[in-house]
């Protein structure tokens, strides 16, 4: 750099001396052989007849050489990465240019401008939300595949259920002990800080499953700060946990059931469980 202009060699990525070497050194039978069996079968070769033997040796080099702003034809980068980008731009700039006015006694007035982004009655505010929950159910899909993390599962051969999202309900599942509890304080502590959301622990609770030890039940409230339900309740609702008695339970459905039809009678619904 010369006076704080940047050199004609400094403007481009470059490859290195050793690089340019193994582009520019003579083919070998075993490379064309490779670039041969790599095309498509029945695709044409280029106007000149050639089948560009020369691309295998480019492909490691593209990564460095093309800009981060194409994301085509270079391994690793998909076409949608730009398209996110862009979104993600379009989104923000909506979140940021909102403004409000008032009516009153049919004048408006004023162009109140909100700190703290969208209201929650915007018509973007669910898309925005579950973008953002998007991002923690990646988290935990990562988390599942690192085999850090395991979920629920109700029967043999049926994928595993590691969280549940209801609006801004959710239910996470995991094994009752300190590393996974960890895990998940780690998956929780990182959602917090990249969304801006906070986790009402005091509205938090865990159920845990009748062989839990009392022991495993300490660590995993202590080291996820929540506390466990003493009456499970119901939620959108539905009771939270389902034991053995399936038709007292669901007592609650027959009995609606009859309040909107009386002639129909009980038994004829409870000898269908």
């Amino acid at each position: 750099m010369s006076g704080g202009v940047l050199s004609d060699r400094e403007r481009v990525n470059q490859v290195t001396e050793n690089e340019n070497a193994d582009l520019i050194a003579a083919v070998t039978d075993i490379e064309v052989k490779e670039a041969i069996f790599s095309m498509h079968p029945e695709k044409s070769p280029g106007p000149d007849g050639s089948f560009q033997k020369s691309s295998n040796r480019l492909k490691p080099c593209l990564g460095k050489l093309i800009f981060d702003k194409q994301s085509a034809f270079v391994e690793g980068r998909l076409l949608t990465d730009n398209a996110l980008i862009a979104f993600e731009d379009r989104v923000m700039n909506l979140v940021t240019s909102v403004f409000y006015s008032f009516v009153h006694n049919a004048s408006v007035f004023g162009d109140v401008v909100p700190q703290r982004g969208v209201r929650q009655g915007d018509p973007i505010s669910p898309y925005l939300y579950i973008l953002c929950a998007e991002g923690l159910s990646s988290i935990i899909r990562r988390n599942e595949d690192a085999r850090l993390l395991y979920g629920c599962v109700i029967a043999r051969g049926v994928p595993a259920i590691s969280h549940l999202l209801f609006a801004d309900d959710c239910y996470f599942f995991f094994r009752a002990n300190k590393p996974e509890a960890n895990v998940m304080k780690r998956i929780l502590d990182c959602y917090e800080d990249v969304s801006g959301q906070v986790i009402n622990r005091l509205k938090s609770t865990i159920i845990f499953s009748p062989n839990t030890s009392d022991m495993d039940k300490e660590e995993v409230c202590e080291q996820l700060g929540v506390n466990v339900i003493q009456t499970p309740g119901t939620n959108l609702g539905m009771p939270r946990c389902i034991g053995r008695r399936k038709v007292a339970t669901f007592s609650f459905l027959t009995e609606r059931v009859q309040q909107k039809n009386p002639r129909v009678a009980a038994s004829t619904y409870l000898e269908s469980w």
